[in-house]
């Protein structure tokens, strides 16, 4: 060193008063912090800085320290604050959410709650909208559930006719109708005018309902011999050449000891129209036909047939080798299909069906006066039960072929008949009782 060189002294280094010396005495390796007056800061050289031999490390931000940890500040320098440590913000949890208080809980759109995100509240004036059409609704929907079916029972009403039928004998227990079928000329669906005068029936029908809720299908044979009133013995159906509908009531009331409550008379040409308004049917015959009288021609099986094939399938019995018990039986398998599928869902859903099914059934079928839409619904749903139960069929024979001077008639059992229908009054009937004679 020269004699006049005066020896430079490095500035020592300060420690911010508010920063406490770090543990084993080390400088901190921040610089201090200087003040505008004192002008710029010198650097330090990494060469000459003590801390040039020492590794990289991050600044780090104590925490936070209540006033009873804090060190003590140097006397007489100002004090600053303590550094506050933020931590990284954190998505709530359900029940963090749910337990803060809904006065100070953030209302934002979104927000955690214990059921899910919050839906964003629906304006008053939609809401108001809502609740308008909700009476517009209800009204269309009580509209299409009253107004469609009092609209059907008001149109088939207008169109269903009355007529005389019933007689003034004493009510006797249970509910009983009777279904005739016309065979008049002309009809349309029927058979066509051929110069017949006059309606004859060819079958008869007697349903009844027992109080015990028994009920059964009885089917009257058209040539059975009976005791007309005010006239001889003769065929069922010549009462009803005689004297019409009354006549033919009075006489099923004196054969069966039963009250007739409800008369029906359906014309065949309605069997046509009625199965073309639910679509056709499926019959089933076990031998092939081809008669001309009725105008069957059928292969053995089991087929759908339209309006017109159901009909001579009901009519034909010349080409029967049971005559007149084959036909009974067939005339019930129509029935009992045509009921079948016209109280089943896929008709009455259907408004169309309903539409033409109604119209149908009240144009082809004439009832008394005391008879509306409701008793031919209750007749329906009877003959339904009595198929499901098998109780249907003809009562006790004894001769196919008996002869009382007015040709080949039907005799019906004297000892069995009698006890057969009063077990059908009673509702005792079983499928037993019914005839299981063949004539052979």
């Amino acid at each position: 060193m020269a004699p006049n060189e005066v020896p430079s002294i490095p500035p020592a280094r300060r420690r911010r008063p508010d920063t406490p010396p770090q543990a084993g005495g080390q400088p901190s390796s921040v610089p201090p912090r200087r003040s505008h007056s004192q002008g710029p800061t010198q650097p330090i050289s990494p060469a000459k800085s003590p801390d040039a031999q020492m590794p990289f490390k991050p600044i780090t931000v104590p925490p936070r320290q209540s006033r009873s940890q804090q060190p003590p500040s140097t006397e007489g320098a100002t004090p600053q604050p303590q550094p506050v440590v933020i931590p990284p913000r954190a998505r709530q949890s359900a029940p963090e959410a749910a337990s803060i208080p809904p006065s100070i809980r953030p209302r934002t759109q979104g927000a955690i709650s214990p059921q899910g995100p919050s839906v964003p509240p629906e304006s008053p004036a939609k809401a108001r909208k809502k609740r308008r059409k909700w009476p517009i609704v209800v009204t269309v929907v009580v509209a299409a559930l009253i107004g469609w079916p009092a609209f059907l029972y008001s149109n088939a009403s207008s169109k269903l006719e009355h007529i005389e039928a019933l007689s003034d004998a004493p009510a006797t227990a249970g509910t009983t109708y009777l279904i005739a079928g016309s065979d008049r000329r002309g009809d349309e669906g029927g058979i066509a005018a051929d110069g017949t005068e006059g309606e004859r029936t060819d079958s008869m029908i007697l349903i009844h309902k027992a109080d015990n809720g028994v009920v059964s299908v009885v089917s009257l044979p058209r040539d059975a011999d009976v005791k007309i009133p005010g006239h001889k013995h003769n065929k069922l159906n010549a009462a009803f050449s005689y004297g019409g509908a009354p006549l033919l009531v009075s006489t099923v009331e004196q054969l069966t000891g039963m009250k007739v409550d409800h008369f029906a008379i359906v014309g065949m040409g309605g069997v046509s129209q009625i199965v073309d308004a639910i679509g056709g049917v499926n019959l089933c015959l076990d031998y092939d036909v081809n008669d001309q009288n009725s105008a069957l021609n059928w292969k053995s099986g089991c087929h759908d047939v339209d309006g017109p094939t159901a009909l001579a399938f009901a009519r034909m019995r010349y080409a029967d080798p049971r005559g007149d018990i084959g036909r009974q039986e067939r005339q019930r398998q129509v029935i009992a299909q045509v009921v079948k599928k016209a109280t089943s869902p896929s008709t009455l859903i259907n408004p169309a069906s309903q539409y033409r099914l109604s119209g149908a059934g009240a144009q082809t079928v004439r009832v008394d006066h005391s008879s509306g839409l409701m008793d031919l619904a209750h007749l329906v749903f009877a003959y339904r039960s009595a198929s499901q139960a098998n109780l249907l069929g003809t009562p006790p024979i004894k001769n196919l072929n008996y002869r009382a001077g007015h040709g080949s008639s039907v005799q019906l059992d004297p000892e069995l008949a009698p006890q057969f229908f009063k077990k059908v009054k009673n509702g005792s009937v079983q499928p037993g009782d019914f005839n299981q004679y063949t004539g052979k």
